[in-house]
């Protein structure tokens, strides 16, 4: 789904979602106000979080906010797995990270996946982005997962158990996070 904004422009956008009530002159920053919310509380982006803070300024905002017809973008961003990244680095304690050999089975595993997904944005952007993961090598994996949002270069390396309950997203058939 694509938004667009045209018409009367409101002095302050405002809306009211998952509990929190943001504002801000402009829907970049509702967007920013969104993305710190949620990392205040700790938590980590959805993936598609942003169509949904679009349908609340388009349901707080109507003659200023309105859907495109048509399919939207890829629901990876690199706020989404800027967020994931960061909820990681939170979450690992102990620093473990799992085998080489099962870092490249995983990999391999997302390559086939149909939920693999390019993370949008600029390359210089992504660059930065991969600096924050040092894995003990490099393995290629796909930028992203279409089904939770997270920064697969990353993912691919962290234990089973400190990912969470698999059952949350909506994971191919194919993926490794519903292995036992």
């Amino acid at each position: 789904m694509a938004w667009e904004t045209g018409g009367p422009v409101p002095r302050r956008l405002s809306i009211s979602i998952d509990g929190l009530r943001l504002e801000a002159v402009d829907v970049k920053g509702v967007m920013r106000a969104y993305r710190e919310a949620v990392a205040r509380a700790g938590g980590m982006l959805r993936p598609g979080w942003e169509g949904e803070v679009w349908s609340a300024l388009a349901e707080s905002h109507p003659r200023y906010v309105r859907k495109i017809p048509g399919p939207g973008p890829p629901t990876a961003s690199l706020a989404t797995a800027k967020s994931f990244v960061n909820f990681m680095l939170k979450r690992l304690t102990n620093r473990s990270l799992v085998s080489e050999e099962e870092a490249r089975r995983r990999a391999e595993v997302c390559f086939i996946c149909p939920l693999a997904q390019p993370i949008l944005g600029c390359s210089s952007c992504k660059d930065v982005l991969a600096l924050t993961v040092v894995p003990p090598v490099r393995v290629e994996a796909p930028e992203a997962c279409g089904a939770c949002g997270c920064y697969l270069p990353l993912k691919i390396w962290i234990p089973r158990a400190q990912l969470g309950d698999a059952s949350a997203f909506p994971f191919d058939s194919v993926c490794w996070m519903r292995e036992p």
